[in-house]
């Protein structure tokens, strides 16, 4: 039997649609199950807590609430079957309900891809994916708590190509993910050096630990999305090197 990923958004639309394209050009022939938990990572948080964590993953993703229909699209999986399990979500630090020990805690128990599941964030949100004005502004690129609010309209400003979903090409896609590879160990360790063969993926923890500094500390989130880090996740260095 083909090994079984399950991939789980936050949204219901525009992670899909990003997700479909990254799909037909990356990981086209693999047998992956999508769905969307409805909701953001801090109410999978109250979840979990609820349960005391002694829950499976696949089970709180069948019984969401938000998306009923998982039950039916889910309904033939037990959790024997999913060989890995990956979530998207956003950090949405202007959230009432956001705090770095939720969002580290949620970055922490989701960190194996073959047990729980691996969690990858967006920062502060999906719509990072799209705001990428040039190379050189898009490594300094932040936006303040403030910012975070009108974000989905901010982002807008990024590349034509990268508005539509349906549009990115595989020459973005491989420059997406060196970019986001590069400031991902930039935020973690505030050095750049000028190519990935030096460069490992900083864990997601270190990430959303320095991002949650950042915040508390310079009322800033670095840009940051998570479908590239995704990407080099799944092939590392080879993926640059074919590029």
């Amino acid at each position: 039997m083909q090994s079984v990923i399950l991939c789980v958004f936050e949204g219901e639309k525009r992670e899909h649609q990003y997700f479909n394209n990254l799909q037909k050009h990356f990981l086209d022939g693999s047998n992956i199950v999508k769905c969307s938990f409805g909701n953001d990572i801090y109410e999978l948080y109250k979840a979990l807590v609820k349960e005391e964590y002694a829950v499976d993953t696949l089970e709180v993703i069948k019984e969401s609430k938000d998306v009923p229909k998982n039950r039916e699209l889910l309904a033939g999986y037990e959790v024997d079957d999913i060989n890995q399990i990956y979530l998207f979500f956003d950090m949405d630090c202007h959230d009432g309900q956001y705090s770095e020990q939720k969002l580290t805690d949620m970055v922490d128990y989701f960190s194996d891809e073959t047990d729980m599941g691996k969690l990858f964030i967006s920062y502060p949100m999906i719509e990072a994916i799209r705001d990428l004005e040039s190379i050189d502004e898009f490594m300094d690129k932040v936006v303040t708590l403030q910012e975070c609010v009108n974000y989905k309209k901010l982002s807008a400003r990024g590349v034509k190509e990268l508005s539509d979903p349906r549009k990115v090409s595989k020459n973005m896609w491989f420059t997406l993910v060196e970019l986001n590879v590069k400031k991902a160990c930039r935020v973690v360790s505030d050095l750049l050096e000028n190519d990935l063969e030096q460069l490992a993926l900083p864990e997601q923890l270190d990430i959303a630990v320095s991002q949650c500094q950042a915040l508390e500390q310079r009322n800033i989130v670095f840009v940051l999305s998570a479908f590239p880090i995704f990407l080099f996740h799944q092939y590392g260095q080879d993926f640059i090197s074919g590029n």
